[in-house]
């Protein structure tokens, strides 16, 4: 999971796989050696993550080689190659995530030595087993004690772990807490670069300000410029335009100098030349910020944000005076309870835009939120007929209120609930993961591994993203029973005439049926506006006319014969 973290994010962190309690030995303290380090095997020295790493833990396989002594043994082959990595590049952090089920005694000769060595090479440890401790149990852990005889072992309930970790400063998580950490796929984590403009306020005040994206659309990577085949491989794109000879194929290969882009008129070409373009391109002037006006901040409504981002707004940090200045204007609006209108220029080549500016004020920063905001041909109203218009339509109180407390049920804002019992936010951004992005990696990881098999089902944990929490529909349930007694389903099927089509139709061996109506108490006299006026007995079918005309109601036979 770590491995197709790192594949997906690009990350370029360099990643080895040490594996201990192994049949084979592979390592470079046991090939001058040292028999401590034996049934130790390094998949991976230090690599970015590759497929062909992901290849390699697939194909790891259980074994019943013994793994004593190797906790501490592999520990000090990891320390060892973390101090011997590559000297021309230079590492943020190093770190050792040591994953093991704990279920063998620790001999502790070598625990003392290992924690100096993690202190002393600044690298950090993070330990993964069946329990996880928190930093209260490892603050409260006992210290290291130096231990003279080599047979020493320690007990495994954890209080070596809690000793380990306190002296070392490391972090512990279970099973259970690592792994849904880690299900996740990530994107590319890219480090945030200012866009440094100026603010303008009114004629006379310029303040420099830097703003940051805080909230930008999640889109998956173009493939574009990917070639499956090599990974690495070098892509161009090279565009040559021929002309074709009327006489002879021979086509001609023109040069961009000989060719102008023009628009088609009906049957007529209209030239645009990068001159006549640049005569009638709208010039939005230098990139910045221009503050328009005023207004308060209810008059600006959700509806009203349009756009994929939201940028923070500060004072340039290279321009001391800039903060200072724009300190008073975001509180000056915080106060008032408005924002500031202006007009956004991202680079001389690109459109305005027209947005607002709120102030936001935290504990340890202050800022202003830049949104933008539509003009007045991006606003659509749509009117549509009211839902009261037919008496039919107009809900109970009852009914109202059960929609009201369906509404309050599913509150994403007090959806989940934790082991004390207090209220907490469902779906929080911060947290929730795209699915659309999450099934992508999924599929692509799968087709990865397996180009010849269909691809699976949807993963239960993204099953998890889409679908309502659980405790979110638990706590809606007897709102959602009484929605189910106030607004009963009722099947309705259509009451049709049997065989009405055909009657319309009547043949004339079918013109002596009588028509048979299954609502005719509902619609009387049907049968005559379906046309079946039978008055006299013809010479085609005279037997069945003299029947129907017998068996029908409509027609007065004592009449007839008086006539």
């Amino acid at each position: 999971m770590l491995q197709l973290t790192k594949i997906f994010s690009e990350s370029k962190d360099e990643l080895a796989l040490v594996l201990f309690g192994t049949s084979e030995t592979s390592n470079v303290l046991a090939d001058q050696g040292d028999p401590e380090f034996g049934n130790i095997y390094v998949v991976q020295d230090f690599k970015t993550a590759s497929w062909e790493l992901l290849e390699k833990v697939n194909e790891i396989q259980g074994c019943e080689a013994s793994s004593d002594y190797m906790k501490e043994s592999v520990l000090v082959l990891a320390i060892h190659m973390l101090q011997n990595t590559d000297k021309s590049k230079k590492f943020f952090s190093r770190r050792i995530l040591f994953l093991s089920r704990f279920d063998i005694p620790f001999y502790t000769n070598k625990i003392q030595k290992i924690c100096e060595d993690l202190k002393t090479s600044k690298i950090d440890l993070n330990i993964i087993g069946p329990v996880s401790y928190s930093e209260e149990e490892i603050s409260n852990g006992a210290c290291l004690q130096a231990y003279s005889n080599t047979t020493d072992v320690t007990d495994v309930s954890g209080s070596t772990i809690r000793s380990i970790l306190k002296e070392v400063n490391g972090e512990s998580y279970s099973f259970e807490e690592a792994i849904p950490a880690l299900i996740y796929y990530q994107k590319k984590k890219v480090q945030a670069l200012p866009w440094n403009a100026n603010l303008d306020i009114g004629t006379n005040l310029t303040i420099p300000i830097s703003a940051y994206i805080k909230v930008n659309e999640s889109k998956p990577k173009s493939w574009k410029n990917a070639y499956a085949r090599k990974l690495n491989a070098k892509l161009e794109r090279n565009t040559t335009y021929l002309m074709n000879d009327d006489e002879v194929y021979n086509p001609i290969i023109l040069t961009n100098e000989n060719i102008i882009p023009a628009f088609k008129y009906g049957t007529t070409l209209v030239p645009f030349t990068e001159e006549d373009k640049m005569n009638m391109d709208y010039q939005s002037g230098d990139k910045g910020m221009k503050v328009l006006g005023f207004t308060k901040a209810e008059n600006v409504h959700r509806y009203h944000y349009i756009g994929d981002k939201s940028m923070y707004v500060f004072g340039q940090k290279n321009r001391e005076l800039a903060g200072v200045i724009l300190a008073p204007f975001i509180h000056a609006l915080y106060e008032t309870k408005m924002v500031a209108i202006v007009r956004y220029v991202y680079s001389p080549k690109s459109a305005p835009k027209i947005g607002f500016l709120s102030p936001k004020i935290k504990p340890n920063y202050e800022c202003l939120v830049f949104i933008a905001l539509p003009f007045m041909e991006d606003l659509r109203h749509y009117v549509f007929a009211p839902l009261d218009s037919d008496p039919k339509n107009i809900p109970t109180e009852s009914q109202l209120g059960a929609i009201d407390e369906l509404i309050t049920s599913m509150d994403l804002s007090t959806a989940t609930v934790d082991d004390e019992g207090n209220l907490g936010e469902a779906l929080k951004p911060k947290y929730t993961v795209n699915p659309f992005l999450q099934r992508l990696y999924q599929c692509l990881q799968f087709r990865a591994m397996y180009p010849e098999k269909p691809l699976p089902g949807i993963s239960p944990h993204i099953e998890a993203i889409i679908n309502p929490p659980s405790k979110l529909v638990k706590m809606a349930e007897p709102s959602f029973n009484r929605i189910k007694e106030l607004f009963p389903l009722k099947q309705y099927t259509q009451k049709r005439s049997r065989e009405v089509g055909a009657d319309m139709f009547l043949s004339s061996e079918s013109s002596s049926k009588k028509v048979k109506l299954e609502n005719e108490d509902i619609y009387p006299g049907f049968e005559n506006a379906v046309g079946d006026k039978i008055v006299s007995v013809g010479s085609v079918n005279p037997v069945q006319d003299f029947q129907y005309l017998l068996n029908s109601k409509t027609l007065d036979l004592q009449k007839q014969a008086n006539k």
